[in-house]
């Protein structure tokens, strides 16, 4: 199986914009500027960067991913992978992504957070024991402009690039 380019315009949601845009969600305004593109390894990542709000993030997340998963029908389980350019409010950005993709997505098969530090990647697993990251995140829990990376993949394991 693979992703055509009339399977990416199907991922094109319709009720997002191409660019930046200005939007409400969750009576949350923040500003969007995201591309689903496609890849050979069957990998669609969305590409979103935020001013502020975790959980908008996880929640806007989740429905290109129910999306393709649907679009996809054949697919395997995907694991979504989320990428987090600074270490903003890290425990809740963990609380969030528990909770929304165990309930919205409960036929993900795995979720894993990678995390840039500088030029350090670190690579924290959903299903893994995360109480450094915590323990990190308590101490440092601002807002500040971050760039989360979403990528649903199917027919690969989890946590593989």
């Amino acid at each position: 199986m693979s992703i055509s380019e009339d399977d990416v315009k199907a991922l094109s949601i319709k009720s997002y914009k191409v660019g930046s845009a200005e939007v409400k969600f969750n009576n949350l305004p923040f500003c969007t500027n995201h591309t689903i593109a496609a890849r050979k390894e069957m990998c669609v990542k969305m590409r979103v960067a935020y001013p502020n709000g975790v959980g908008v993030v996880l929640h806007l997340a989740a429905e290109p991913l129910r999306q393709l998963g649907k679009h996809l029908k054949n697919a395997d389980k995907p694991y979504a992978r989320v990428v987090v350019q600074k270490d903003v409010q890290m425990s809740e950005l963990v609380m969030h992504a528990r909770s929304m993709f165990s309930k919205d997505l409960p036929s993900v098969a795995g979720i894993f957070l990678y995390l840039c530090d500088g030029d350090v990647e670190r690579i924290v697993s959903l299903q893994a024991p995360f109480k450094e990251y915590m323990e990190r995140a308590m101490k440092d829990d601002g807002l500040c402009h971050f760039v989360v990376t979403v990528e649903a993949v199917f027919g690969g394991e989890g946590g593989r690039r």
